[in-house]
């Protein structure tokens, strides 16, 4: 455990040196854009709805490099002869690269959406309320008469749970993706975000054919009998389907946990065989 987390610290502190000003740098240019915006609609900043789309695409991009110490002949000596496991190596690379991010984007965002939000309240003299009702946060939830009287406090500002919900669900959408990186990242030696967006390309495209193909070969006695559809209810076309396919959200949550525990396999097998 001392090595693990001797090791979780060397990586957070060697990621805290461009994480926190990649996010302040993408925060800085979605507000930019904002102000920019209300020169030709002034309308409340809706900070938080950039957040899903920016900390998937800029955390990926980030976690594609998180093996850059391979990359460079010094460095990977270094690296692999450091007194821990690969298991150990593994786990601090995929914690500071998940959660750590995660952790980064969402204290930058929080911030941001607090510039964002007195900002306009400044500019166009409008109340803290009607400045945070675009920012994922009800006024209404603090009533006239009620012990805000219609104000919306600071701390919920900071704390309300609509942006922090939305947060935590783009972390647990980004899982899957944050493993198909991390895989790649150890993968490929050169341009790993680039070679990994290419490879699910190719990999989706092959996937969709397969199905096309798979669904053409199961349904092909009712497309190719004149009428063979004619008359079935909804209940008996249903029956001809794959039960998976039933229920969309348990289908997708185990495929999302299907996805990760492969990659993150595949990770640390190959981090094991550069050891080896």
């Amino acid at each position: 455990m001392k090595r693990f987390l001797h090791a979780l610290r060397h990586e957070a502190l060697s990621q805290a040196r461009y994480v926190p000003m990649t996010a302040v740098a993408v925060a800085g240019s979605v507000l930019l854009f904002t102000a920019v915006s209300w020169i030709f609609n002034p309308r409340p900043p809706a900070f938080w709805s950039q957040f899903p789309f920016v900390f998937v695409v800029v955390s990926a991009i980030l976690t594609s490099g998180v093996y850059r110490e391979l990359q460079d002949e010094a460095r990977r000596i270094e690296f692999l002869l450091r007194p821990t496991t690969h298991v150990e190596k593994t786990g601090a690379k995929l914690l500071v690269s998940l959660l750590g991010y995660w952790l980064v984007f969402v204290a930058v965002w929080t911030v941001g959406a607090l510039i964002a939000r007195g900002g306009y309240a400044i500019l166009f003299g409008v109340p803290w309320s009607e400045a945070a009702s675009s920012a994922l946060i009800n006024p209404s939830d603090f009533p006239h008469g009620g012990p805000w009287d219609g104000k919306v406090p600071m701390a919920a500002l900071i704390f309300s749970s609509s942006p922090l919900e939305l947060a935590f669900r783009t972390l647990l959408a980004f899982v899957p993706v944050h493993a198909i990186y991390f895989f790649g990242s150890v993968y490929f030696r050169r341009r790993a975000f680039g070679r990994t967006l290419l490879s699910l390309v190719v990999w989706g495209i092959s996937y969709l054919l397969i199905g096309v193909v798979l669904t053409r070969l199961v349904m092909a006695p009712y497309w190719t009998a004149p009428g063979a559809l004619d008359g079935i209810t909804e209940e008996q076309f249903l029956g001809l389907l794959p039960r998976f396919l039933l229920n969309p959200a348990r289908t997708k949550t185990v495929f999302d946990i299907a996805i990760s525990t492969i990659f993150y396999g595949l990770a640390w097998r190959r981090l094991s065989e550069t050891e080896g």
